[in-house]
C-alpha cells in the first residue's frame, strides 16, 4: 500500500487524500512511509564505490543513497504543505528525508525549496521541544544538518536559527512562550498532586548549614563565543558534517559567527583566588570526534575554498583566542603589553613590528595541540593545506599572508607559514621574508624538525581506517617537514640578492643583540657563521652549476668538535639503554665484528669526564653503561673471557657503580623505561652461573628487590632463561620474590607507595642475609605462609604509626562493615603481600607454561596452584548464592594476569581433572564475581585457544566447562526475558563477546566450533531470549566460523525475534546485527533457504520483522531475496 502511494502517477493527490490517516496514531503510518521513501525510492550512491571492498560494499550501498526525483518531488510538496504536522508526528524521520534530498540535489533542483521549508519547521519545533525540557540525547543532530543544508535556499532564515542555536542570539519568542507554558503545566500538575495526596506531605526539616565548595562567578562570554551552552548535537552538525556549506556560499559572515560559537566554550565559573591550571585547556569546546586533528576535519577547508576572506578571518580569530587563553595560563590574566612581549617573538613587516605570542609548543600547534585543542589543530592544518593548494594552482597568496601578518597574534601562524615556505622556498624571498628575521625562530623550527623523524604522529592513527591512515601518512610524511630553516636561509642568500642583503643586515642586528647579553654562545657563533658569506666558497663546475661550500674559522671548528663530542655522548646515553634492552631481549643481535666496537662505545661512556650533567642526564648515562655491560656479560661472555682487560673493567663497573635514583614521585610501576637496576640484576643473574661471590649475589638480589617492578620482571626472566644452569639458585630467587612481596607490602604501608629506594633497601637487608646464607634454597615457600608474614609485618608497622584509639576505631569499623549487608555488596580480603611483585616476579610463567624443561611439570603446577589460591582467597562467595549480590570493586592487574595464566595453563594441559580444579571455583563465583569470571572466559578463548596444542582437547574441556556452568543454580536465567545478571557471562561462556569473538571467528578454529555445535544448541535454548545475548550471537554468525551455526542459529533466533522490546532493538543494534546474520545465511546457505521449508520459514520470519521495523539493511536484503525466491 505504501509503495503504491509513492510510485503512483498521481502520488501527490493520493497523499493529500489519506493525510489524516497518515498522521493518525502519532503519525505511525507517516513514519513508515518516509522510511520506505528513503530506501525504495532511492538507489546506491555510486560515488562511494571507490571506498567499498568486500566487507563493506553492502553497507555503503545501504547507508549512502541518491533519491529518485520522480518519486520524491510529489512527497516533498505534500510534506511542505503540512510541515507543522510533519514536525509534530515525524520529526526525526522527516529530518532524514530532508537531509538526504538537500545534501544530494544541486542548487535550483525542484523540491529543494519544499525540503528547506520542512527543515525550517523541524528546527523550530526542536527549539520549542528543547525549551519545554525535552532531552533528545544527541539524536536531534540530523535535524540541524537538514537546517544547515537548507542554507542555500533560505540563507537568512537558516542563519537566524543557526545563530540562536549557537547562543549568539536570544532564544526565539515561540520557544520562550513554550517554555513558560510548560512551566505552568508542571506547576499545575504539582499542585494537583499535593491536593490529591495530602497524607504524603511532610514538613521538611531545616537544612544543616554546610561548608561545601561554591563555584566562583561566571567568566564573561568571549567576544566571538556563545552566551550559554551550545547543544552537542548542533556542534556535531557544524563540525562533523559538510552541512555548513549551505551557508558558507550565501552568508559567509553568518557562517563565521556560527563556527566560532561552536568552537569556543561557553562561560564557565572561575575561582578568582586561584591561578588557572594548564588542565583547564584553552577555553575551547569539547569536540569528541576532533582527535586526531586532520586537515579535512571540520568545516575549515571547504570554508576556505568557498569564502576565503571570511574563513581566514574565522581561523585567525579562533587561534588568537586560544593563544590568549594560553597566555593567561602562562602569565596570568590582565598582562600589560610589556609583559605580553616577553611571551612573544617579534617580526619586522615593512615599517612596523609584529609580535606573535607563544612558545615552541604553540608554534607547533599545526602539528599537534594538547588539552582538547583539536579544533584549533584542524583549523591550522586546513589553512596549511589550502595555502599548499593555492600555490600548486599558481595563485598568489600575498593577500592572505599580508592579512595574517596584519591580524594574527599567535606564534602558531609562524608554524604554518614556515611549513608553507619550506615546501615553496621562493616565498621566503618575498611574502614570508619577515619570518627569516628572528633568530629564535630558527632554533624552534630546528627542534621540531628533528622530532619529525620519530614519527610520533602515527600513535594517533591507531584504530583508524585504511583511507584515513593513507591520507594522514601522505600529509605527515612530506619531505619538507624534515627540512631545516637554518639551511634554507643561507641557500637563498646565494639565489636571491634581496634575501642576501636582508639576512646580512639581520645578522648584524643579531650580533648586537648577543653582545648586549655577554656575547654569543658557541652555538650562536655557529649560527651566525651560517649567515656570513665570507665563510662560503663558490666553485664553478663543468656542467655550468656552482658548488657552494662552507668553511668555518679554525677556532670555531675546534669548539664545534668539542661540543659535538659531548652532544654525541649525551645522545648515546639516551639511545644505548633501549638498544641494550633490544639485544638482551634478542630483538637485535651483535655480530662478532661489532662486539669490540660496542665495548669501545661503552668504555667511552665510562671514561667521559662530564661535570655539567644534571641528575636526569647522570641517570641516563648510568642506565646506558649498565645496559652495555649487561649485554657483554649476558650475551658475549665467551668473548669477554678472551679479553680479560675488558672483563676487568666490566666487573669493576658492576661492583662500583650504583643506579641513579629517579624523580621524587616516579612510579615504581612505570613502564617503557630502561633502568640500571634491571641491567645490573640481569648481569648478576648471569654471573651466578659461575660465581657465588657476595657482590654477584648482591647484584642478582638487588635486581629482584629493585624499586621498579619491571626490574623484578627482567631479572627473574633472565633467571628463568638460565634456570637449567642455575639449578637451585633459581629456586632461591623465586623464594626471594615471594618473601619480598611481604616485606615490600609492609614497607609501602610504612613509607607509602612511592617509598624511596633507600627505604626499600634497608628493609631488604635482613632478607638478603637469609638469601646469601642459603636459607631460601629449596621448594617454593607456601604463599599462605608468606601472607601471614606480611600481615604480621604490617600490623607491627600500623602499631607504630597509628594511635591505639584510632586503631580500635578502625577495627570496629571493619568489623561492622563485615556484618552489614550493604545492598548485597561483598568485600574482598586483600592479602598482605605486594601482588605487583608477585605478578612481575612470576612473569616468566607466560613462557614456562608452554616450554617446560623435562621434570618441570609438577613445579609449574605447584606455581599455578599457589598463585591461583592467593587469588581465590581474596574473592568472597555469596552466602545465599544470590546472583544479584556483587563483589566490591573491579579486578586489579594481578587479577587479570592470573586469570590469563590459568586459562593458558588449562588449555595446555591434557587433563580434564586438572582443568576442573581450576575453572570450577571461578565459574562458581557467578554473577557476583562477574568481572573476574569475564576476565577468565575472555582469556580462555583469546589466549587459551590461540596457544592450545590440541584443538580437540580444547573443545572437550570447553564443552565440560559450559555444561558445568549451565548446571549451576547461580548461572540460571530468570523467568523473564528482560534482564538477567548472568546474561553477559552467558555470552562470554560461548566466546561471543569482544576480543574472544574475534579469535573464535577465525577460520582456523572452525573445527572447535563444529565440535561445540550441540553445546551451542542447548545454550541458545536458555539464553537467546535476552536481547543482548541474541545480539552477540547474531554478530558471531556472520564471522568466518559462525557459518557453522547458521542454520541452527537462524531457526533459534526466529523463535525469539518477536519477543524483544522496542528499546532492546535500539540499545543493542539488533536490526543491523540480525540483518548481517541473514545476509551471511543467504550467502552461505542460499540453496538450503530455498529448498528447506523450516529454514526458509525462520529466515523469512526474521526478515519480515526487520522490514516491518524499516531496518535499511534489511530492506536492501529483502530486495535481493525477493528477486530470487519471489516470496515477499
Amino acid at each position: 500500500f505504501l509503495d503504491g502511494l509513492l510510485f503512483a502517477a498521481n502520488s501527490e493527490s493520493l497523499l493529500e487524500q489519506v493525510w489524516p490517516d497518515l498522521i493518525a496514531d502519532k503519525g505511525a503510518i507517516l513514519h513508515r512511509l518516509l522510511k520506505r521513501l528513503l530506501h525504495v525510492a532511492s538507489f546506491p550512491d555510486w560515488r562511494f564505490r571507490a571506498l567499498a571492498d568486500d566487507r563493506n560494499a553492502e553497507q555503503l550501498a545501504v547507508w549512502f543513497r541518491i533519491p529518485q526525483p520522480l518519486y520524491w518531488y510529489p512527497v516533498l510538496r505534500v510534506l511542505s504543505q503540512h510541515s507543522k504536522d510533519v514536525a509534530q508526528h515525524a520529526l526525526m524521520t522527516a529530518a532524514q528525508v530532508c537531509t538526504l534530498w538537500l545534501r544530494t540535489m544541486p542548487e535550483g533542483m525542484p523540491g529543494r525549496s519544499e525540503a528547506g521549508q520542512v527543515a525550517l519547521a523541524l528546527a523550530k519545533e526542536t527549539q520549542g521541544l528543547a525549551a519545554e525540557g525535552v532531552i533528545f540525547g544527541g539524536h536531534e543532530q540530523i535535524i540541524y544538518e537538514a537546517l544547515l543544508y537548507a542554507g542555500r535556499d533560505f540563507p537568512t532564515e537558516v542563519g537566524q536559527i543557526g545563530l540562536e542555536l549557537s547562543a549568539r542570539r536570544s532564544e526565539p519568542e515561540h520557544a520562550t512562550q513554550r517554555r513558560l507554558a510548560a512551566q505552568k503545566r508542571e506547576a499545575a500538575a504539582r499542585e494537583d498532586w499535593r491536593k490529591n495526596h495530602p497524607e504524603l506531605q511532610r514538613k521538611r526539616p531545616t537544612p544543616i548549614p554546610t561548608l561545601l565548595f561554591h563555584e566562583g562567578p561566571l567568566r564573561p562570554p568571549a567576544p566571538d563565543g556563545p552566551a550559554e551552552r551550545v547543544s552537542d548535537a548542533f556542534r556535531a552538525a557544524v563540525l562533523d558534517t559538510p552541512a555548513l556549506t549551505g551557508l558558507t556560499n550565501k552568508h559567509p559572515e553568518t557562517a563565521r559567527e556560527i563556527v566560532l560559537a561552536v568552537c569556543i566554550d561557553e562561560p564557565k565559573p572561575v575561582e578568582p583566588y586561584e591561578r588557572p591550571s594548564l588542565l583547564d585547556g584553552y577555553g575551547l569546546a569539547y569536540w569528541p570526534r576532533g582527535y586526531p586533528a586532520q586537515y579535512w576535519k571540520g568545516p575549515f577547508l571547504k570554508f576556505l575554498q568557498d569564502a576565503p576572506e571570511a574563513a581566514l578571518d574565522t581561523i585567525v580569530r579562533l587561534v588568537n583566542y586560544a593563544t590568549n587563553r594560553w597566555l593567561e595560563l602562562a602569565a596570568g590574566a590582565n598582562v600589560d603589553e610589556e609583559e605580553r612581549r616577553k611571551y612573544a617573538l617579534e617580526f619586522r613587516v615593512g615599517d612596523r613590528s609584529v609580535c606573535w605570542v607563544g612558545d615552541p609548543n604553540v608554534y607547533n600547534w599545526h602539528r599537534f595541540i594538547p588539552l582538547h585543542g583539536d579544533v584549533v589543530g584542524c583549523a591550522l592544518m586546513a589553512l596549511e593545506k589550502w595555502l599548499y593548494d593555492e600555490m600548486e594552482a599558481r595563485r598568489s597568496i600575498s593577500k592572505w599572508t599580508q592579512y595574517i601578518f596584519e591580524r594574527a597574534q599567535s606564534l602558531a601562524f609562524a608554524g604554518v607559514l614556515v611549513s608553507v615556505g619550506l615546501k615553496h622556498p621562493v616565498l621566503f624571498t618575498k611574502d614570508l621574508q619577515p619570518l627569516l628575521g628572528n633568530w629564535r625562530l630558527y632554533d624552534v623550527q630546528l627542534n621540531w624538525s628533528l622530532q619529525e623523524t620519530s614519527g610520533s604522529w602515527r600513535i594517533a592513527l591507531s584504530g583508524q581506517d585504511a583511507q584515513t591512515i593513507r591520507l594522514a601518512t601522505e600529509w605527515n610524511s612530506m619531505p619538507h617537514r624534515r627540512a631545516l630553516l637554518q639551511d634554507i636561509g643561507p641557500w637563498l642568500m646565494f639565489q636571491h640578492t634581496g634575501t642576501r642583503e636582508y639576512l646580512t643586515a639581520r645578522r648584524t642586528e643579531w650580533l648586537k643583540e648577543f653582545e648586549g647579553h655577554g656575547g654569543p654562545s658557541d652555538r650562536n657563533e655557529v649560527f651566525l657563521a651560517r649567515f656570513d658569506t665570507e665563510n662560503y666558497t663558490e666553485t664553478p663546475q663543468e656542467d655550468g652549476t656552482v658548488l657552494i661550500e662552507m668553511h668555518l674559522p679554525a677556532d670555531l671548528e675546534a669548539k664545534i668538535r668539542t661540543g659535538q663530542e659531548n652532544r654525541d655522548l649525551k645522545l648515546l646515553s639516551l639511545s644505548m639503554a633501549p638498544h641494550a634492552r633490544k639485544i638482551l631481549d634478542q630483538e637485535v643481535s651483535l655480530s662478532s665484528q661489532d662486539v669490540a666496537r660496542f665495548a669501545t662505545t661503552i668504555r667511552s661512556l665510562i671514561d667521559w669526564a662530564a661535570n655539567d650533567l644534571d641528575k636526569n642526564e647522570q641517570r641516563y648515562r648510568m642506565n646506558a653503561i649498565a645496559g652495555g655491560v649487561a649485554v657483554l656479560i649476558v650475551c658475549h661472555r665467551e668473548w669477554l673471557l678472551q679479553n680479560p682487560d675488558i672483563e676487568r673493567w666490566c666487573f669493576e663497573t658492576l661492583q662500583n657503580r650504583k643506579p641513579v635514583e629517579g624523580a621524587e614521585y616516579e612510579s615504581p610501576a612505570a613502564i617503557g623505561i630502561q633502568t640500571a637496576e634491571a641491567f645490573l640484576g640481569e648481569a648478576g643473574v648471569a654471573l651466578l652461573q659461575e660465581s657465588n661471590a657476595d657482590w654477584v649475589m648482591r647484584l642478582a638480589f638487588n635486581g629482584v628487590t629493585a624499586f621498579h617492578y619491571s626490574s623484578t620482571l627482567h631479572t627473574m626472566w633472565r633467571a628463568y632463561l638460565l634456570r637449567a644452569r642455575l639449578g637451585e639458585k633459581f629456586d632461591s630467587l623465586v623464594n626471594v620474590v615471594v618473601l619480598w612481596s611481604a616485606v615490600r607490602y609492609a614497607t609501602n604501608r610504612e613509607s607509602g607507595y612511592y617509598a624511596a629506594p633507600e627505604s626499600l633497601a634497608k628493609c631488604a637487608e635482613t632478607l638478603y642475609q637469609r638469601y646469601c646464607s642459603g636459607k631460601l634454597n629449596g621448594a617454593l615457600i607456601p604463599l599462605q605462609k608468606v601472607e601471614t608474614l606480611g600481615r604480621r609485618l604490617t600490623e607491627r608497622v600500623m602499631r607504630q604509626k597509628m594511635a591505639p584509639r584510632v586503631r580500635r576505631a578502625k577495627q570496629e569499623w571493619e568489623a561492622a562493615r563485615g556484618l552489614s549487608n550493604r545492598d548485597r555488596k561483598l568485600d574482598r580480603e586483600h592479602p598482605d603481600i605486594d601482588l605487583e611483585v608477585i605478578q612481575n616476579g612470576f612473569g616468566f610463567l607466560i613462557d614456562m607454561i608452554r616450554n617446560r624443561l623435562p621434570g618441570e611439570q609438577e613445579k609449574v603446577r605447584h606455581y599455578m596452584d599457589e598463585l591461583f589460591n592467593v587469588e581465590m582467597r581474596t574473592l568472597p562467595s555469596s552466602p545465599s548464592r544470590d546472583p544479584h549480590s556483587e563483589i566490591q570493586g573491579t579486578p586489579y592487574s594481578y587479577d587479570i594476569w592470573i586469570m590469563e595464566r590459568v586459562a593458558d595453563f588449562i588449555a595446555s594441559t591434557n587433563s580434564i581433572e586438572v582443568a576442573r580444579q581450576l575453572y570450577r571455583p571461578i565459574l562458581d563465583l557467578g554473577a557476583p564475581g562477574r568481572h573476574w569470571v569475564e576476565d577468565f572466559l575472555q582469556a580462555w578463548i583469546a589466549i587459551g585457544l590461540q596457544r592450545a596444542p590440541d584443538l580437540t582437547t580444547f573443545a572437550t574441556v570447553w564443552r565440560d566447562m559450559v555444561e558445568y556452568a549451565m548446571a549451576l543454580p547461580i548461572w540460571q536465567p530468570n523467568n523473564s526475558n528482560y534482564w538477567s545478571p548472568t546474561e553477559t557471562l552467558a555470552a562470554d561462556l560461548m566466546g561471543l563477546r569482544e576480543r574472544a569473538s574475534l579469535v573464535l571467528g577465525l577460520t582456523k578454529y572452525r573445527s572447535v566450533v563444529i565440535a561445540m555445535v550441540p553445546v551451542f544448541e542447548q545454550w541458545a535454548k536458555a539464553w537467546l531470549k535476552y536481547a543482548s545475548v541474541a545480539a552477540w550471537f547474531a554478530r558471531f554468525l556472520s564471522t568466518d566460523t559462525g557459518d557453522v551455526l547458521l542454520a541452527q542459529g537462524i531457526s533459534q533466533l526466529a523463535a525469539v525475534v518477536n519477543s524483544f522490546r522496542d528499546d532492546d532493538w535500539h540499545r543493542y543494534g539488533l536490526g543491523a546485527l540480525l540483518t548481517e546474520a541473514l545476509a551471511a545465511c543467504w550467502k552461505h546457505l542460499r540453496r538450503e533457504v530455498e529448498s528447506q521449508s523450516d529454514l526458509r520459514t525462520a529466515f523469512l520470519k526474521i526478515l519480515t520483522e526487520l522490514t516491518a521495523r524499516q531496518i535499511p539493511e534489511a530492506l536492501h536484503l529483502r530486495t535481493k531475496v525477493a528477486e530470487a525466491i519471489g516470496a515477499l
